[in-house]
Order: C-alpha cells, then structure tokens, then sequence
C-alpha cells in the first residue's frame, strides 16, 4: 500500500536510512499510474483495491517534502532540518512555499 510504504519511506528518513529511504521511495515512484494513468493505487501490487487514492498521492508529497527535505511545521513555521540526501535528489530550490501568509524558501 503506498500509503504505508510512504510513512516507512519518512521513517527511514527521519533516522537518517538513505538505502531504505531510497528503496521505499523507488517503491512508491513504481506504483504511481500502475492501473490508473497518472495515480496512485491503494494496493500496489493488485488491481483489486481501488485504483485512485487521495491519501496514496498525498504521502508520495509528504514523503518527498517531510521525508527528503526534512521540511515541517513547526510553531506556525516552516523549518527543514537540513537532510542530505544529495544523492537521491541533487541540488535544487523549493521556491514559492506559502505556508500561513509568509512564502518560503529552501535550497537543498
């Protein structure tokens, strides 16, 4: 279930696992469109759970923003612990992040 193989993929993260962080991230990058184009199943691995889940999709997000990039709120902010993933996701900029009135941003 990619929701379940999400919260394994912020885990790892947390714990600072990049081979598992990886591996569960690579999983949900699989299972995206896998019986429905440009979605997220329920089950990954079988067509018989509903083909298009909200929470699946929302997971992949969280997993990418709280998982790799270690952003999150925190006292009515956004704050990002610094991971370095460098090897997953290269370089780059999170620009225009709204969060409560004020706009963000992170390089990483």
């Amino acid at each position: 279930m990619p929701i379940n193989t999400g919260m394994f993929a912020i885990a790892a993260a947390k714990y600072k696992d990049v081979e598992n962080a990886a591996e569960y991230f690579r999983k949900l990058n699989a299972s995206f469109g896998a019986f429905s184009p440009c979605s997220f199943p329920e089950i990954a691995n079988n067509s018989q759970g509903c083909y298009l889940q909200a929470w699946s999709a929302a997971i992949y997000v969280e997993s990418i923003v709280e998982g790799l990039l270690g952003i999150h709120a925190a006292n009515d902010e956004l704050v990002s612990e610094g991971r370095s993933f460098d090897a997953l996701i290269g370089t780059g900029e999170l620009r225009n992040l709204r969060f409560k009135g004020r706009e963000y941003l992170f390089k990483f």
